[in-house]
């Protein structure tokens, strides 16, 4: 398969997570458009071109790695994806159209290198926290704008350490499933004192026994920074309930604060 034509997946329901083969090296626009329920995509590594309207309308859309080898990205590509929270723009991308990102839930955007084209009403009605490689003299003022949105820019300097997220034990991985990376909180630490939660793609996360409900450590890596962390699985729609003489852990690591006297529940 090297084509995905123009609506493919429209209106999709069924489609949850999508890995498509590096052999496609193009994807009509809107081919995803208004699949509900789609949580999880891989791009092919060939890919140059994220077409318009691509993921429009994906609400439940939040892990997803826009490849290396992209160098644009066409109008409302992200547009209404109303669960997305982190995305890395690749140090190849050189435009963005407009309405990207306009009235998505986007919280942080990392550009990892040259300031790109940037359309107007790029970033419409939209909130964003985006990062960018401080020192690189792309990045000039005229660059630095809202594009109709609300946009706090931040310079970022070298990585100097990750961390977990203090409330990245009980994330809602669900027994019997893979691991959800998208569910797990990183932060990242620079030269120059920014911390920022790491995005899907940015860290991979080691093999775990999901076959049964408990506190799970598993190994996060991010470059040559590697940590261990905790994660809870669980049983869905049962309740469980934690002994936390057998899983001790910090008051401050607990997602559900007011549920830490005699046994830990959650669902």
């Amino acid at each position: 398969v090297e084509y995905i034509g123009e609506g493919a997946f429209g209106e999709c329901d069924a489609l949850v997570t999508i890995v498509l083969p590096d052999s496609v090296t193009e994807i009509g626009p809107r081919a995803f458009d208004g699949c509900d329920n789609l949580t999880t995509v891989m791009l092919p590594a060939n890919l140059t071109y994220l077409s318009d309207y691509l993921f429009l309308n994906c609400i439940s859309l939040r892990n997803i790695s826009i490849p290396a080898s992209v160098d644009s990205i066409g109008a409302g590509a992200f547009s209404h994806c109303t669960a997305l929270t982190g995305l890395n723009i690749p140090a190849g991308v050189a435009s963005i159209s407009e309405f990207v990102f306009s009235d998505c839930s986007l919280e942080t955007l990392v550009f990892e290198g040259n300031a790109p084209e940037i359309e107007d009403k790029a970033f419409y009605d939209a909130n964003i926290t985006a990062y960018y490689p401080e020192g690189n003299e792309t990045w000039t003022g005229d660059v630095l704008q809202s594009y109709y949105g609300t946009v706090t820019w931040i310079g970022i300097d070298e990585m100097t350490g990750i961390a977990p997220g203090a409330d990245i034990v009980f994330q809602g991985h669900l027994v019997g499933y893979t691991i959800d990376p998208g569910l797990i909180h990183v932060i990242a630490t620079y030269a120059n004192g920014v911390q920022r939660r790491l995005n899907y793609g940015e860290f991979t996360v080691s093999d775990c026994d999901m076959s049964t409900i408990g506190i799970k450590t598993v190994t996060i890596t991010c470059g040559e920074f590697t940590i261990q962390v905790r994660i809870g699985v669980h049983a869905g729609v049962e309740w469980i309930e934690i002994n936390p003489d057998l899983y001790p852990y910090p008051e401050s690591e607990h997602h559900y604060s007011n549920d830490i006297d005699d046994t830990q529940i959650f669902t």
